[in-house]
């Protein structure tokens, strides 16, 4: 498990700078995948794909919020039949995503999960050469999720696994930015 490996190494709530994490890249040429706005309905489940504008509409990320997993929006109570407007926005060259907007908060016990896959678009190259990691294996396996805390500051997001590989998962707590990496 991959929360296991970077948990050893850190606690669940310690940061890093950007700099010291190995920031998963898209091989050169890789479409970017086009923002995406959509919304989601509390009363019910909601899945959204975030797909690279290639011809087979190649996954991204995924973000799914289960029902009731909206709380609060600018301190405003959220009910069942409430639903919130959403965007999802890839970063370009890396395997990174915001999600909008600040004010929402998430009922803690029904956290949206976002899920990066990167098996055809995926750069594992970028970790060549690193004496941290023997090889692209190796840093596949220390890959984690990680969320942005303050400007530069991350963490390893709450629950970050790899379900399958070549896919990165974790519990999205608040909205912000989320990326793929390991530490340096």
């Amino acid at each position: 498990m991959i929360a296991a490996a970077c948990g050893d190494l850190l606690s669940p709530t310690a940061t890093v700078a950007f700099e010291e994490l190995v920031v998963l890249a898209q091989r050169p040429g890789a479409p970017t995948p086009p923002d995406v706005t959509f919304w989601v309905r509390n009363g019910g489940e909601t899945v959204q794909a975030l797909r690279h504008p290639d011809p087979f509409g190649t996954v991204f990320a995924e973000v799914s919020f289960p029902v009731g997993s909206l709380a609060s929006l600018n301190g405003e109570p959220i009910s069942s039949v409430d639903s919130v407007r959403v965007t999802i926005s890839a970063t370009t060259g890396i395997y990174e995503i915001s999600l909008s907007p600040s004010g929402l908060a998430f009922a803690p016990g029904a956290l949206p999960t976002a899920v990066f896959s990167y098996s055809l678009y995926g750069d594992l190259s970028v970790a060549d050469g690193m004496a941290t990691f023997d090889n692209r294996q190796a840093y596949a396996g220390a890959l984690a999720v990680w969320e942005e805390v303050t400007v530069g500051q991350w963490r390893i997001a709450r629950g970050s696994t790899a379900p399958r590989i070549d896919e990165i998962e974790a519990r999205v707590v608040a909205p912000g930015t989320f990326l793929v990496a390991a530490v340096r």
